[in-house]
């Protein structure tokens, strides 16, 4: 019992987590608050940046089905089925949803069918409007200076990915190897894993100074040979022209977009007119020059697609693709960032070096410390196995007392079906006396009946010794507590009784069987 008590107290202190942040160094307390809020912000920010791009997706996957006419392939009728059976067998079960389950799984089921077998009646349903939305986003609107949808849900993937990363180094679930870490000492673990902290943030430093170089190069028009400083400001210069270009489209995208959604043809309802005051009015003339501006004005009677169009360039289409690529350097730079605010806070004592306390899904109370305070106390369990001694010969004593009890029940059992093979015989003499003229067949009946009645009285005892025998044996086993040496005497006595028994009913039953 005092061993138990010692091993639950002991189990129930390892399972409490660790509480190591909250011995940190003081002058650490400001940047474990920025560590929260920055990791805070970009959890919103990944949970947004996953909804914007599971939304463009689903708009371009659901405007590509329905733009797709009937000669054009299959696509077109499979989307319209998918959305017919979902949208019917939804409506169907919300509508008899208080119904039994019969009723709604047989709405349900009528509302799928019924979803997928009508699709061919609107198969050529919405083609037009579709095909313009579609092509007003892919060719005239701010996602044309994106790539498309296409290109901006492979930018949003980067976005999202970059994103992980930053929040995996915050919490130090980075990819890492941590071969050496688990087999060195405590004292020296921490210098150890900073180290290879530091190492990873001048990595993801130098990376992203190589990406920013190559981007300003190809896409900004900077030089090779041109210092650091002249690369950003050519950077700098080329993001202030692609937000410029960005708002103005976006101002466009507002007025086009109540006329697509009516049906009206997106490079249609932008006249000469239209086209010139917007150039006059949207800050143009101010950033290009009048000339440059008067040149792309067009007469009155003249359509165009409402997309904007920069002095000397043309359209900028995919023009916002070069800011995009910024992407990449900036998120690994957030990342080196991340490796030496994470370095500080281990080093003030706020963050866990231990490699177990950053393994996902561990159960941190039940994991072994490396630093030995996982180890066992030889001194409580010396003290819980003292007052066991006392109770061990108390336990052989009962033990004796029981096996003494078991061996009288076992002496009754083998002893009841004496009377009884008694009695059969006394009865089979009185039978055979009163029958003498019945058949030698009808004899050797009841002779066979006789004898089987003590047989099966041999039979109900026996499963009785044999069951005592098995609970003694669990007993033994069960019995934590008995010395090696009592439980070998209690098993050897157990032999030799076994076979006396065993003699003995075998010597009943021989005593039983007729002549």
């Amino acid at each position: 019992m005092a061993r138990d008590e010692h091993e639950r107290e002991k189990g129930g202190a390892e399972d409490q987590p660790p509480t190591s942040g909250s011995k940190g160094a003081e002058w650490a307390r400001p940047l474990l608050r920025v560590d929260a809020l920055w990791t805070r912000w970009e959890g919103w920010l990944c949970a947004a940046v996953l909804l914007l791009e599971v939304l463009v997706l689903s708009l371009w996957v659901g405007l590509k089905g329905l733009s797709t006419p009937p000669d054009a392939g299959q696509a077109g009728y499979v989307f319209r089925a998918i959305t017919g059976a979902v949208v019917l067998g939804l409506g169907g079960f919300l509508l008899v949803r208080k119904q039994a389950k019969r009723v709604q799984r047989a709405v349900s089921i009528s509302g799928v069918v019924v979803g997928v077998l009508g699709a061919r009646l609107w198969q050529n349903t919405g083609v037009d409007w579709s095909s313009n939305v579609l092509n007003w986003y892919q060719q005239a609107s701010t996602l044309t200076l994106f790539g498309g949808l296409r290109g901006v849900g492979t930018r949003l993937t980067l976005l999202l990915a970059l994103l992980g990363g930053s929040l995996a180094t915050a919490s130090g679930k980075h990819i890492t190897i941590d071969l050496v870490t688990r087999f060195v000492r405590p004292n020296v673990r921490l210098p150890l894993v900073i180290v290879g902290w530091l190492g990873s943030a001048i990595i993801c430093a130098s990376a992203a100074w190589g990406f920013f170089d190559h981007i300003a190069i190809d896409d900004f028009g900077a030089k090779a040979e041109d210092s650091a400083s002249e690369k950003l400001n050519k950077v700098t210069a080329g993001i202030s022209e692609n937000t410029f270009i960005a708002k103005k489209q976006l101002a466009l995208d507002l007025k086009t977009l109540p006329k697509v959604l009516k049906g009206e043809r997106y490079s249609e309802w932008l006249g000469g007119q239209e086209w010139n005051e917007f150039l006059d009015s949207e800050g143009f003339v101010e950033r290009y020059g009048k000339e440059k501006i008067d040149d792309l004005k067009l007469t009155d009677d003249t359509k165009r697609s409402p997309i904007v169009v920069v002095p000397d360039r043309g359209e900028p289409r995919g023009e916002l693709i070069k800011p995009a690529n910024l992407v990449f350097p900036f998120g690994l730079l957030v990342m080196a960032i991340r490796f030496v605010l994470l370095s500080l806070l281990a080093l003030a004592g706020h963050v866990s070096v231990d490699p177990d306390d950053h393994v996902e899904g561990s159960d941190l109370g039940k994991q072994r410390s490396f630093d030995g305070s996982g180890d066992d106390d030889p001194a409580p369990a010396d003290a819980a196995e003292a007052p066991s001694d006392t109770t061990e010969s108390a336990d052989a004593k009962a033990g004796g007392d029981d096996e003494d009890d078991e061996d009288d029940e076992d002496e009754k059992e083998t002893a009841k079906p004496a009377p009884v093979a008694a009695k059969g015989k006394a009865k089979g003499s009185e039978d055979e006396d009163e029958d003498e003229d019945e058949d030698e067949d009808e004899d050797e009946d009841e002779d066979e009946k006789e004898t089987a009645k003590p047989a099966s009285v041999a039979e109900k005892a026996k499963p009785a010794d044999e069951a005592s025998g098995e609970d003694e044996e669990a007993a033994l086993e069960s019995d934590e507590t008995m010395p090696p040496a009592e439980v070998r005497a209690a098993r050897d006595k157990k032999g030799r009784d076994a076979p006396e028994s065993d003699e003995a009913s075998v010597k009943e039953s021989d005593e039983e069987e007729p002549s």
